[in-house]
């Protein structure tokens, strides 16, 4: 945080285009699962020559200052000991916390049940800040300090002669101008100071209370947004929030104005509950707070514990977006039928038993990765040949194009099959074997994660079945022969009733046959499949 002889202020850095929304996509999450692991614990003298003692995550942690209540994070200042400035102590006890990974343009979307209530001595924000100050800029979401009980957004930067002007105007935005000009070092020793920066009055909510605050950040603008719990917009949970349907925000710094990729760099995350320091201490502790509680803010902040009970940030989460859409992964659960199957009775002449019929895996979890526009499929005709099958899978989408999958499966036949009495490939057949030919399906369901930023009302979620050809096995049978009793036979005279009577027999023959093995190349194998035919002879 800049020092201000007036007053700070907090920005959000809020990513949407001036004419057409930003498409924000989550990126990352920080809450009770994993927030102490996002942030590094400081334990640096305060730079504002504050009267704190920044703990460590352990000590921290151990003295109840950075806690975990009803899956929400609670970062609070001590309100338990008392002592003295003639004690030499750094300060009371507190936390200041500082993200591991930067933001470099994005949306950032913070939501707090509680914010640290209005105390005299105090100086808690939420802001970021980038390497080197104020060079690299600096954005003020929340600040607050003493009583003053209302949040001051605020854009810092360097010199405008080294990176050129940087202004806001009242334009587009729901805060009261306070200050125009974002230059730290600019001053008019009437309206504007020294380190005040650009800021601005938010309307919004005010220590004691809950709120959720935005920062968006591109190009072309940065965005602070406030709103009451009772307030925020319908779409502020989503993991793609459309950000032209929030009205204005609280602070508007528009690229006309401010060339925003010369002067703010990647920012850190900052969360810390400061007390006293420059200014809080000295010209903002004039007023009510020097008549009611003394000379010296270092005095009162360590000899009044309790004053403090209530000064703490308790978060809901914080959340990352960017411009990045997710690659979109659909997992597909195969189930393998034989959902169709044709025999024929093929005579086969004896011939080498190695298998060389070729077939696509039959792994029955599948992957597949694919973009889709909607969850509107439909199965195209399926063409068959002897050396592929083709599947296209058409999107129906109304306002968008179409995207298209396409399979290629392919499928070999030989007329080269295995014996009947093993299953290695080396054997020979001696005889006419019989052949069955099986055509396996699969069903494929995929989920729709995702959609291309120009699909409008995507059906994120929905979950599409379709039915693909796998592949066709030829497998032999095995022949039973079996007799039906057939007609008497009829005796009849030959040679005039000279020698033995000759005799015509017609027999009807009918043959079983059971599918006993396949060659070891041919999966899910119809081993047991029964067929019979029957012959007269």
């Amino acid at each position: 945080m800049a020092p201000s002889l007036l007053s700070l202020g907090t920005a959000a850095l809020a990513l949407a285009g001036n004419g057409a929304a930003v498409q924000w996509y989550l990126e990352d999450t920080y809450n009770s699962t994993n927030f102490f692991d996002k942030f590094d614990f400081m334990t640096i003298n305060d730079p504002n020559s504050g009267y704190v003692n920044y703990l460590g995550r352990t000590e921290a942690i151990d003295a109840g200052l950075a806690t975990v209540k009803d899956k929400e994070v609670v970062l609070r200042v001590d309100s338990k000991s008392s002592f003295t400035t003639d004690e030499k102590r750094r300060g009371r006890d507190s936390v200041r916390l500082e993200s591991k990974t930067k933001l470099n343009q994005g949306l950032m979307i913070a939501r707090f049940s509680h914010l640290p209530e209005s105390v005299c001595g105090t100086w808690p924000a939420f802001w970021t800040v980038g390497d080197t100050w104020p060079q690299d800029g600096e954005i003020d979401i929340i600040e607050n300090w003493n009583l003053r009980g209302v949040n001051n957004p605020a854009l810092h930067m360097a010199n405008a002669a080294a990176y050129g002007s940087c202004r806001i105007d009242s334009a587009d935005q729901s805060g009261e101008l306070i200050t125009s000009n974002c230059d730290n070092q600019f001053t008019d020793y009437s309206t504007q100071w020294l380190n005040q920066g650009c800021v601005v009055k938010d309307k919004g909510p005010s220590g004691g209370s809950g709120g959720v605050y935005a920062m968006e950040w591109t190009s072309e603008f940065i965005k602070i947004y406030s709103w009451f719990p009772n307030q925020v917009p319908s779409n502020i949970g989503s993991s793609s929030p459309d950000t032209s349907l929030w009205g204005p925000p609280t602070m508007h710094l528009r690229k006309d104005l401010c060339n925003i990729d010369k002067i703010f760099k990647p920012q850190r995350i900052v969360l810390n509950i400061a007390m006293c320091g420059n200014p809080v201490e000295f010209s903002a502790w004039e007023g009510t707070c020097k008549q009611t509680h003394g000379d010296s803010c270092r005095d009162y902040v360590g000899e009044n514990p309790t004053a403090f009970e209530n000064v703490y940030f308790q978060i809901q989460d914080i959340r990352i977006f960017n411009q990045d859409a997710p690659k979109t992964t659909s997992t597909s659960t195969t189930a393998t039928t034989m959902a169709s199957s044709s025999t024929s009775m093929s005579e086969i002449s004896t011939a080498s038993a190695t298998p060389s019929t070729k077939a696509s895996s039959t792994s029955k979890s599948v992957k597949n990765t694919s973009t889709w526009k909607s969850s509107n499929s439909t199965l195209s005709t399926v063409s068959k040949s002897a050396s592929s099958v083709s599947v296209s899978i058409a999107s129906k989408a109304s306002d968008s194009s179409v995207a298209t999958v396409s399979t290629q499966v392919p499928v070999t036949f030989s007329t080269s099959v295995p014996s009947l009495s093993t299953r290695w490939p080396n054997s020979t057949i001696a005889s006419s074997v019989q052949m069955t030919t099986s055509t396996v399906y699969t069903t494929s369901t995929r989920t729709i994660t995702s959609c291309q930023p120009t699909v409008t009302n995507c059906p994120v979620g929905k979950v599409t079945t379709v039915t693909l050809p796998l592949y066709i096995t030829i497998c032999p049978v095995s022949a039973v022969e079996t007799k039906t009793p057939g007609p008497k036979p009829t005796k009849t005279s030959g040679n005039g009733g000279n020698g033995p009577e000759k005799t015509t027999v017609t027999t009807k023959v009918t043959k079983t046959y059971t599918i006993t093995s396949c060659a070891p190349t041919i999966t899910d194998c119809p081993v047991g499949k029964v067929t019979t035919k029957v012959f007269t002879t």
